[in-house]
């Protein structure tokens, strides 16, 4: 799983993930109609002895084109209705397999299942005036993806229903990754794993935002269990870390509903409103409410705060000296408060609309931290996600270091040691490749000398900013040749950084090509938002086939990525 050829450069073969959802339009202009038209209009062609046609075949398309109808953050304000009664669901489902009885008997494979459940979901997303019809349109639909082993779909029938029911979207994705959980058989960090572990996080902390502790118990459960098959052990120690993070956010949910329950007893006690307060600012975003109970809080500077907040609202301002509190708050709060009190300082800084480059060189710093804070709450969401290798001058990326040497990304990897199309410096010493846009990488290869007489040492980094590195893997003490492959779970990356330790046969260190390319895009990454920064807004684009190597070379060691989540 961790070899490469050390001295070639193998093929590259692309595979592609996922189904397309059938574009709402193709359903206008074909055979069905909407709501309970079409049902009705369907039953009379079957009365009438007419069959659905089996569908054209069509090559693959990326469900994150823009022709898919992908529900979209846009959507989450849209009114939402009770679930029909159970009664209207079978009967809403009797109907469904009927008028698609072919289809269905037809759906066997993976392959046909995944196009029929592209095909209901396209459905569901049409039907706007039978709401028991949508419904099982959309759960049929995940089913057929879950036992497809395609969890994109799946995750996208339920955005559907979640955008038009009331449902417990926590429930039903618990539901998804545990019986994706039986249907899945791949093994290792493989792209199918390493997806279902990143989506079943990030569910679990939808989870624990919303107080479903249950589901949380039973997603961590599902993590834990595909966690096994990762015979990893610094991934392993990386899905451990986001665990006991979502952990952490479970138990502060918990303490936040007993202080909400004393303050129905107690209306003045200043710890409960303390708790209240920071759950409502700082994790649910509810700052209109929750500064009322800061207010009250029994800690000094909190209350403080909250007033000139609650002022800064009414009368207007400086918000200067808010952001300046709401920095000196992160020294004194804890996981999972910091990021967001470091998010609403840098708000209030970047409203300020401060040209000083003075000011904005003092602040830097802590910028910088507000950046580390946003990725840190969605470490698998952010990201443009693009087909191929992301570190190439083709690419359009930058080389900083002792000669900025162009033969660490050229593309050329020449067939003996020497200077051309190599980075060559004596070590120690240090390159940085600087992308052209932050991606959501998974994967970074690094070839250096065939293996041989010599060794090399040296340590990669990876930077969601360019400017804060975090070590991927420390080769310091590892006897390293050949091609090194580095696994691991989504991140955003803007720069990658190699620092050059030794070699032990020359005075130099030598690095023939560097390589990074993106995992596939998932229905939960984040398409951009109010407070996220332009260069971190994720683009839409073609779902990318993940370049695959041969296994020609001895396995690279991997040594621990560092989470940008931390539980303490």
């Amino acid at each position: 799983m961790f070899t490469l050829a050390s001295s070639q450069r193998p093929a590259t073969v692309t595979r592609t993930t996922g189904v397309t959802l059938v574009h709402a339009q193709e359903w206008r202009s074909s055979r069905f109609p909407r709501g309970r038209l079409w049902m009705g209009l369907l039953l009379l062609a079957i009365g009438a002895g007419w069959q659905p046609a089996p569908p054209p075949v069509q090559a693959p398309q990326p469900s994150g084109s823009p022709d898919s109808k992908t529900p979209q953050p846009e959507d989450v304000g849209a009114t939402k209705i009770q679930v029909p009664a159970p009664a209207e669901l079978k009967k809403a489902e009797g109907l469904i397999r009927e008028v698609l009885s072919a289809e269905f008997a037809a759906a066997k494979t993976p392959a046909q299942k995944q196009a029929l459940a592209a095909r209901l979901i396209a459905l569901a997303l049409e039907t706007e005036d039978d709401p028991a019809a949508r419904f099982m349109l959309g759960m049929l639909a995940r089913d057929l993806a879950a036992e497809a082993g395609d969890l994109t779909a799946a995750w996208e029938a339920i955005q559907v229903l979640e955008k038009h029911f009331l449902v417990e979207g926590p429930k039903l994705k618990a539901e998804l990754f545990e019986r994706l959980l039986k249907e899945t058989r791949a093994a290792g960090p493989s792209e199918a794993t390493l997806t279902f572990v990143e989506g079943a996080l990030v569910a679990a902390r939808e989870a624990a935002l919303s107080g479903k502790t249950e589901c949380v118990s039973r997603l961590i459960s599902a993590v834990q269990t595909i966690s096994k098959r990762i015979e990893v052990a610094p991934i392993r120690q990386e899905i451990s870390q986001h665990i006991k993070a979502i952990e952490t956010l479970a138990a502060s949910w918990k303490r936040f509903l007993e202080a909400k329950n004393r303050l129905e007893l107690a209306a003045a006690e200043s710890q409960a409103h303390t708790t209240v307060g920071l759950w409502l600012c700082l994790i649910q975003g509810d700052w209109p409410i929750g500064l009322k109970h800061l207010s009250a809080s029994d800690q000094p500077s909190l209350a403080a705060l909250a007033a000139q907040e609650l002022k800064y609202e009414q009368l207007g301002g400086d918000p200067l000296p808010l952001a300046e509190g709401w920095f000196q708050e992160v020294e004194r709060l804890e996981f999972p408060f910091r990021q967001a009190a470091l998010l609403r300082a840098r708000a209030h800084f970047e409203s300020a609309g401060a040209a000083d480059p003075e000011l904005l060189k003092r602040w830097q710093p802590r910028l910088d931290l507000a950046l580390q804070a946003e990725l840190a709450l969605y470490p698998f969401q952010y990201g443009v996600v693009t087909q191929g290798n992301v570190a190439s001058l083709e690419a359009g990326v930058q080389v900083v270091g002792r000669g900025a040497m162009p033969g660490l990304v050229d593309g050329v990897i020449p067939p003996i040691v020497g200077a051309q199309g190599m980075a060559v410096a004596p070590w120690p010493c240090e390159w940085t490749v600087v992308l052209r846009e932050t991606y959501r990488l998974r994967e970074i290869r690094l070839k250096l000398p065939d293996p041989g007489k010599f060794v090399q040492f040296f340590v990669l980094s990876t930077s969601p900013d360019g400017r804060n590195f975090f070590v991927l893997a420390d080769h310091s003490k590892v006897p390293s040749a050949g091609w090194q492959r580095f696994i691991f779970l989504a991140r955003p990356v803007k720069a990658i950084r190699i620092q050059g330790i030794s070699h032990t046969g020359d005075q130099n260190f030598y690095v023939s090509e560097l390589e990074a390319y993106c995992t596939a895009p998932a229905p939960w990454v984040i398409r951009g938002t109010a407070t996220s920064p332009q260069l971190l807004r994720p683009r839409r684009g073609p779902r990318p086939g993940l370049p695959v190597r041969g296994n020609e070379a001895p396995a690279s060691r991997v040594s621990p990525p560092s989470a940008p989540v931390n539980p303490n």
